[in-house]
């Protein structure tokens, strides 16, 4: 369990050093342009398809309603969008500039980086940090879950998760309960 949930499926993904940069810069770069969203890396494309429920890219947004796993109350929407050559991102992450999911937020102890840092200073952040990785859960009762986790496996027993490497090690990836059973209050 994370946080108390009955997990039936998770979503997790490694933001590189640019998405971290990207999505806590103050301003665009010179001459315009500047990304404000975590790009999805095609190596990790199907995990999130199979947790968005979707055989393909989409030609329009997705959007999720999701729970902050720290402050559950607090409802925030997450929209996955796609990119030229059946790429996709999550959109609208800069927190200047929009509001952030709160489970992804500084608020809730999402790592930051200041006004005048780089991408190199990101990835020296994440370094630090031995690891970041975002991700999302549905439960059981069919809620979207959004939360964040740093450096190596936390306890023993978490260890034992069937699903802990790719929150904490490797580079994302998708994990289903064999038995959920969706949409059931």
């Amino acid at each position: 369990m994370i946080g108390g949930i009955d997990i039936g499926e998770i979503w997790s993904y490694r933001p590189n050093a640019s998405d971290l940069y990207n999505i806590e810069r103050t301003e665009n770069p010179q001459g315009g342009g500047g990304a404000r969203y975590i790009q999805i890396r095609k190596s990790r494309l199907d995990d999130l398809l199979q947790f968005l429920e979707l055989s393909e890219v989409p030609d329009a947004k997705v959007s999720l309603n999701v729970r902050s796993i720290k402050v559950p109350e607090r409802v925030d929407a997450i929209e996955f969008d796609s990119k030229s050559q059946e790429r996709m991102r999550i959109a609208n992450q800069n927190r200047h500039w929009r509001t952030r999911a709160y489970g992804w937020s500084p608020a809730a102890g999402f790592p930051t980086l200041g006004p005048t840092q780089t991408t190199d200073d990101a990835a020296q952040l994440i370094t630090s940090l031995g690891g970041l990785h975002i991700y999302l859960v549905r439960d059981v009762n069919d809620k979207v879950w959004a939360g964040y986790t740093t450096g190596s496996v936390p306890s023993p027993e978490d260890a034992r998760l069937p699903f802990i490497e790719m929150l904490y090690t490797g580079d994302g990836g998708y994990w289903r309960y064999r038995e959920v059973r969706r949409g059931n209050s």
